[in-house]
């Protein structure tokens, strides 16, 4: 029987749908896999046991849905909104923004059947909201703890078609505040009330309604601040036009930014319409004499009532997602849009829902109104056509399984993903690279509770100053009793140190470093350390000194402190005598080892994992948090608590090592794997989920009661499968620990039969 080697070096098509299982014909198929489970593929390849959630904050009721909005404020300053039921939170530097020691909050009218209807756009220090039941507002950060939101002052517009009926309206003055507007016929309605209407050339804002006929208001001031005129005087005028916005007409459903002016779309008198502002001056709608940086506004033209449900800024035009199709709005070659230069085509008839989408480089992401198709929107220059792929197309599960997107979030670094939120709480994440030709997704899974997997409810994305993308979550879990919905983010996926990693969700880490600045040469060694805090006989453990590294990652305890210095000894007491060890240069931290673990209260009577130093406990694995703590039964420095989850990856049938074509459907029995990880510890391999073979890191010569180091390299493990044709390899990682595979090599003999 012939022997083969076969080999899979990436993961870049990510989990494939069962039915695309027939395709073992094409490449993907070979960069694919069955299970892709609580794993982030990379875009050169590999896959990584995804990082785990650090717990911030409960939201404000745990009974009520809330959502996520990214606002960032500069460069270097980002903050996420917690948005519930008529009120908005606030959260920086993963940590909730308070003031007093409360949560920082202002009120908001949006009640929460309204919050997942929500659209926005930001352009600097000012955020715009939409809702096609409320007035737009402005969202403004006037501190780092003082936020605002106020409706949006319109000016001059934007307006319906201009009156071509026999209806008047007289003013009751040409200028002014609380004038009388009578109209010969009923046209006004109290919803008109906060409505801007144009009487010839003036502007009135109606602050309250009489009746049918008549309305109070106030002249609106003209754009350059001079005073209002409707220049009629006591005369009645057919010249008028009714505001475009209103509680009577409906408010806009979505708005964006798109070259220096602020669209807005879709209300419930005109769904296909959109409506630009002046060039840089974002309120104001006044159409003017049509100059180029007057406002504009076109109505698309389709067979069919055709819904936008989205403005997307795109690199050279205006992405317009419809309930029918996606369109593009221009200013002909190379122009910008002004009011006599607009061309509207369409571009696909792939309709759009209402999640806002995003963009990767050049391409424009939406889901498709079946909630269910992730489309990408490109150019393609080779035929002078727009088109939208469909990016689940090998992984058409990947959305249906969860009944469809709910939201998606943009993360650039460390490498560029979509996720997407699920509407079963699970979350679906693309890694995309074009040119590298990488299109592959993943599954997340939350950390269980007592009732099973937390529920993902929401998302966000901020960008952090080391040039790293923080993926924001709202997840609802049962812990003690009841439902509650916590504010988590996704802790760092990259590390340099082995305690570093957190590979539970909802987790919380005990680590308190004490700076070390000088250490002598000398017997016994003396640590200078300021305000340390150590008393004598303390067990503590020494990293990331540079220079004197023989003092790195070992347990020492405490003697003969004084406020700011100490002496080492053995476990055993022996003084640590430096006088031959390399002379210290810089840097270091010493930690005290502990087994109380307080401050945990959010996960009450939850069963949690910890990741001690590193590794996990030699001995208990589980423990149950009473009263917000646990207790351990050995010492550790850094300690991660938080709730475990597993990671699967399941390989696909081999196909390779028949003589007489594919080795799909042959008989086969694998015995030999070769793993290759990077900076990894953990891992299991086999078949059977119940009988997985452990692969063991730890060499003979790793020093006894010491976190095993973290391992590159090549890993052989070395077991049996019975003579199948069904046999698909599965990697789990059930630890909390990081694991990295690069590639994974098997050897295995075929049957013909």
């Amino acid at each position: 029987m012939p022997k083969t080697t076969t080999a899979q070096t990436n993961w870049t098509a990510g989990e494939l749908s069962p039915k695309s299982m027939g395709r073992f014909d094409i490449d993907k198929f070979k960069n694919g896999a069955k299970t892709v489970l609580n794993w982030l593929i990379n875009q050169v390849g590999g896959v990584t046991f995804r990082p785990g959630t650090q717990y911030v904050a409960e939201v404000k009721t745990s009974a009520n849905a809330t959502r996520l909005i990214p606002f960032q404020f500069s460069t270097t300053q980002s903050y996420i909104v917690e948005v519930g039921n008529e009120y908005m939170r606030f959260y920086a530097n993963q940590a909730q923004v308070t003031s007093g020691g409360s949560a920082v909050e202002i009120a908001t009218p949006y009640l929460t059947a309204d919050i997942n209807d929500l659209h926005f756009a930001q352009n600097a220090d000012t955020m715009y909201i939409v809702h096609p039941d409320y007035k737009p507002r402005k969202l403004q950060r006037t501190s780092a703890v003082t936020f605002t939101l106020t409706e949006v002052s319109f000016v001059r517009g934007p307006f319906l078609d201009d009156n071509i009926t026999a209806t008047t309206i007289t003013p009751s003055a040409d200028s002014g505040d609380g004038i009388v507007l009578t109209a010969s016929a009923s046209i006004f309605a109290s919803t008109h009330s906060g409505a801007l209407w144009r009487i010839k050339s003036g502007v009135v804002l109606i602050t309250s309604v009489s009746s049918g006929t008549a309305v109070i208001g106030n002249v609106q001031a003209e754009p350059d601040g001079t005073a209002g005129d409707l220049e009629t005087g006591p005369a009645a005028t057919t010249d008028w036009a009714e505001g475009a916005f209103s509680g009577y007409r409906g408010y806009p459903t979505t708005v964006t930014f798109h070259e220096q002016r602020l669209y807005y779309a879709n209300t419930s008198e005109e769904p296909q319409k959109f409506w630009g502002s002046e060039i840089r001056t974002y309120d104001s709608f006044d159409a003017g004499t049509a100059a180029d940086d007057n406002a504009v506004a076109f109505e698309i033209a389709t067979r069919e009532v055709n819904a936008i449900k989205w403005l997307a800024s795109g690199q050279k035009s205006l992405s317009i997602g419809t309930f029918g199709g996606t369109f593009s709005a221009k200013g002909g070659l190379d122009a910008i849009i002004t009011p006599d230069n607009i061309d509207v085509k369409l571009d696909t008839n792939y309709g759009a829902s209402k999640i806002i989408p995003k963009h990767i480089g050049g391409y424009l992401y939406y889901i498709q109104r079946n909630l269910n198709t992730l489309r990408e929107l490109g150019y393609d220059y080779e035929f002078d056509v727009d088109y939208a792929n469909d990016a689940t197309l090998l992984a058409d599960h990947i959305l249906q399984d969860g009944s469809g997107a709910k939201e998606i979030a943009y993360q650039q670094a460390p490498n560029d993903r979509l996720w997407v939120v699920r509407n079963d709480g699970q979350i679906a994440v693309m890694t995309r690279n074009i040119k590298q030709q990488v299109l592959g997704w993943s599954r997340i899974v939350s950390g269980s509770d007592s009732r099973g997997a937390g529920i993902f409810e929401s998302i966000a994305v901020i960008p952090q100053e080391d040039d790293r993308d923080e993926v924001w979550v709202i997840v609802k879990r049962y812990i003690n009793g009841s439902y509650v919905r916590y504010v988590e983010f996704f802790t760092d996926e990259d590390f340099d140190y082995a305690y570093e990693p957190i590979r539970l969700d909802s987790a919380l880490t005990l680590d308190n470093p004490k700076d070390i600045t000088a250490i002598t040469q000398a017997d016994p060694v003396v640590i200078t350390s300021a305000s340390h805090g150590f008393a004598d006989g303390a067990q503590i453990k020494i990293n990331i000194v540079e220079g004197m590294t023989e003092l790195n990652d070992k347990y020492y305890l405490v003697a003969n402190k004084t406020a700011d210095t100490f002496e080492l000894t053995d476990l055993d007491g022996n003084d640590i005598d430096s006088t031959d060890y390399t002379e210290y240069y810089t840097g270091g931290e010493a930690r005290e080892m502990v087994t109380a673990i307080s401050g945990l209260d959010h996960l009450e009577g939850a069963t949690v994992s910890v990741q001690l130093d590193g590794g996990v406990p030699s001995s208990q694995q589980t423990f149950t948090v009473t009263s917000g703590a646990i207790t351990l039964l050995q010492k550790g420095a850094v300690i991660h608590v938080g709730l475990p989850y597993t990671g699967d990856l399941r390989l696909l049938k081999f196909g390779d090592g028949s003589a007489t074509g594919t080795g799909q459907t042959k008989k086969r029995r694998i015995y030999l794997s070769t793993l290759r990880v990077y900076k990894s510890l953990g891992i299991t391999i086999g078949v059977d989920e119940d009988n997985l073979n452990t692969v063991y890191f730890r060499a003979p010569n790793d020093p006894v009661g010491e976190v095993t180091p973290l391992f590159t390299g090549d890993l052989e493990k070395n077991f049996s499968t019975n003579w199948s044709s069904d046999d698909e390899i599965l990697i789990r990682q059930s630890q909390p620990l990081p694991l990295c595979i690069l590639a994974v090599v098997f050897r295995s003999e075929v049957s013909e039969r």
